[in-house]
């Protein structure tokens, strides 16, 4: 995502810093795009008529079609592991909830319905990893891919919000408060990775490496 043209917009480049294209063209807001498992299509959300929705284009920027149709907002998609389905946070049933639809934006379904807010939704394998406000501060959770089994794995005085899976699903990162933090899947091993005086945030994994 880039505001080179004055306002949000999705590039793509190579990993070198290369060939950077730009995907879309528009006077709304593009942003949190996603690449499809097998590199083929993106998600991501775009603002139409000040409302947030989901779209899904093929890598090229091409075939732009909207997935969400609702007049509350829809954000934060991601993959499933198989491409065959989305999983994204939306208000459209009052509260911020997790849905699951099919990648065309068909049967969606309500995975979270609990007090407070829930969103930044991840998948790995069979799990899905989010944040929940539902203790009174945001914490990370992670539940079976049909809702069952909603677990809290942090337990802080903090908002640790955010979460994102290592490449082979054995470790989580997230953040809390200014600093990017680590844990094992199931919560254990807690570690503050930046500790720094600077605000760190929007943490991922790379081969054997965290972005922030």
């Amino acid at each position: 995502m880039s505001n080179a043209d004055g306002d949000r917009e999705i590039f793509i480049m190579d990993i070198d810093g290369s060939n950077v294209t730009q995907l879309t063209f528009n006077t709304n807001r593009d942003q949190d795009a996603r690449l499809s498992p097998d590199g083929t299509r993106i998600v991501f959300e775009r603002q139409v008529a000040g409302v947030d929705q989901v779209f899904v284009m093929d890598v090229d920027g091409t075939d732009q079609t909207q997935l969400t149709f609702e007049t509350a907002n829809s954000r934060e998609p991601a993959w499933s592991p198989d491409g065959s389905q989305i999983v994204f946070s939306s208000t459209r049933m009052g509260g911020r909830e997790v849905w699951v639809m099919g990648v065309d934006g068909s049967n969606p379904v309500r995975l979270t319905n609990s007090v407070g807010a829930n969103g930044n939704p991840v998948w790995f394998g069979t799990q899905i990893a989010f944040e929940s406000s539902r203790t009174g501060t945001f914490q990370i959770f992670v539940m079976d891919s049909d809702g069952t089994n909603q677990v809290q794995i942090t337990n802080a005085g903090i908002d640790s919000i955010d979460p994102h899976w290592s490449p082979d699903g054995a470790m989580i990162t997230f953040e809390r408060g200014a600093d990017v933090f680590t844990m094992d899947a199931d919560g254990s091993d807690v570690v503050n990775r930046t500790n720094s005086a600077a605000t760190d945030h929007n943490p991922s994994w790379g081969p054997g490496t965290i972005s922030s």
